[in-house]
């Protein structure tokens, strides 16, 4: 099933931040999460604490209802330690995000979602923040009450805490929901972040009373737009499902979370590649240059994740962070580059056009052969010599052929740019000895070559 044509338009609205994200269990289902189900921990949870002799077998009605498992322990114990104990607390610590996580996380960051609330206790989404880099992207995580000051219009809110809080604090009892304090949190905390116009419900099987509640309170109040996204169909007319508490308020999605997320991700991500080849076209044409590369550019760049994009935009643009967001500022530095990528492109009649896992552009060859090129945009450096520095110890560490030739912009006058500075070993003055030369060509120099000598351009890149 595809994706609701409303949800994809609210994704792109000027702006931004119209969808929420709320992760149940399936979330982290889906590989290489591959957390179990919160039915089978209840069910293995329960196994052990009779196996251990701490609970009877008739003790507890529904042993995959993990409330009712927590409320059995602690009114047999006063306190949930017992159970806490025999919880995946280490795999939920380090849980391996997945696709969809790291879609999401992107999402979050670039201003698409305005946040996530999970009521999972794992840290896959957390850690697919920090691999975005999240402090640089000015998302917020908040914990509990005690981190209600964080809640920002970027924020990861666990709703039933984390398991790196206090297991003592875990809200896993039915009966500690009903706690008026407890209640009086989570209610505030689902309403400012349901308080959007769409609500995308993801693994959610068994009823969440609260979050159940207010959504059908802003449904009736403001129109909300609410979806389930759950590969089964569910059945609405099981009382013990999150969908049939629900009252059919929710649009199903039947899709996977890592296919939904990043189905999702890649309609922003189109929309992303479409404004940089446009700036990239429109630099072109101001210098005076044209190319036909353009479609085979944008299937390279289309063949790219979004959350993976916004790390090539941090190395194309030489920042020390390891993700980029999309800026207007940044669009314009990167579109100064692409501009060369695609004059250098037709100029050497490439028949394909690649970038590989680091952002690296390959040309593909009439002969078979392959012309790699790094590409940086220096603006802001202090000075050439500088960039030259670094990007001879990057390229450097790097084996013979790559890279032959390092393409730049810098929208300031910066005198004598020789490729000299980049050159790995033997004879400098011989800009093309053999595969292991770098020759460096700013973005006006290969544009003019491209369109006065092209052949000259290509024997100097292709010798």
């Amino acid at each position: 099933m595809s994706i609701p044509s409303q949800l994809l338009r609210s994704l792109c609205e000027p702006g931004g931040g119209r969808i929420v994200f709320v992760l149940g269990a399936g979330a982290s289902m889906d590989p290489p999460t591959s957390l179990k189900s919160g039915a089978r921990v209840s069910m293995d949870a329960h196994h052990r604490l009779v196996n251990d002799g701490l609970l009877s077998p008739g003790d507890v009605v529904n042993d995959w209802d993990l409330a009712e498992l927590a409320d059995v322990v602690w009114n047999k114990f006063g306190s949930q330690k017992e159970l806490t104990d025999r919880l995946p607390r280490h795999d939920w610590r380090m849980a391996e995000p997945n696709r969809g996580h790291h879609e999401a996380a992107a999402l979050l960051a670039e201003g698409a979602v305005r946040s996530v609330l999970t009521i999972n206790y794992d840290l896959a989404q957390e850690h697919a923040l920090v691999d975005v880099n999240g402090r640089s992207t000015m998302t917020t995580v908040v914990r509990g009450p005690e981190d209600t000051d964080s809640l920002s219009g970027r924020t990861l809110v666990y709703l039933h805490r984390s398991c790196d809080a206090d297991s003592k604090d875990w809200i896993l009892r039915a009966s500690i929901i009903a706690d008026t304090a407890i209640q009086v949190w989570e209610s505030a905390i689902a309403d400012s972040i349901l308080m959007s116009p769409v609500v995308v419900f993801v693994g959610l099987g068994s009823p969440a009373p609260i979050l159940a509640e207010t959504v059908s309170r802003l449904v009736t109040r403001t129109g909300i737009s609410c979806y389930l996204v759950d590969p089964t169909e569910p059945d609405p007319t099981d009382s013990t499902t999150f969908y049939a508490s629900l009252n059919g308020s929710a649009t199903h999605i039947g899709m996977t979370w890592c296919d939904f997320a990043s189905e999702l991700a890649d309609r922003l991500r189109d929309d992303v590649v479409g404004r940089l080849l446009d700036a990239s076209c429109t630099r072109l044409s101001e210098l005076g240059g044209h190319s036909n590369a353009w479609p085979a550019l944008r299937t390279a760049m289309l063949k790219v994740p979004l959350h993976q994009l916004g790390r090539k935009r941090a190395s194309w643009l030489l920042r020390r962070q390891t993700y980029c967001l999309e800026t207007e500022v940044d669009t314009a530095l990167l579109g100064d580059l692409f501009a060369a990528v695609a004059a250098v492109a037709e100029a050497v009649h490439a028949t394909s056009i690649a970038l590989d896992g680091r952002g690296n552009v390959r040309l593909g060859m009439v002969s078979g052969n392959t012309v790699p090129m790094r590409i940086a945009n220096v603006a802001g450096q202090s000075t050439w010599n500088t960039v030259a520095t670094e990007l001879s110890r990057e390229l450097d560490a790097w084996p013979a052929p790559d890279y032959r030739l390092v393409l730049f912009s810098n929208p300031d006058p910066t005198p004598d740019l020789a490729p000299i500075d980049l050159v790995r070993s033997g004879d400098p003055v011989d800009l093309i000895r053999g595969a292991d030369q770098i020759v460096a060509l700013g973005t006006a120099e290969a544009v003019s070559l491209a369109t006065a000598d092209a052949a000259a351009l290509a024997r100097r890149i292709c010798a």
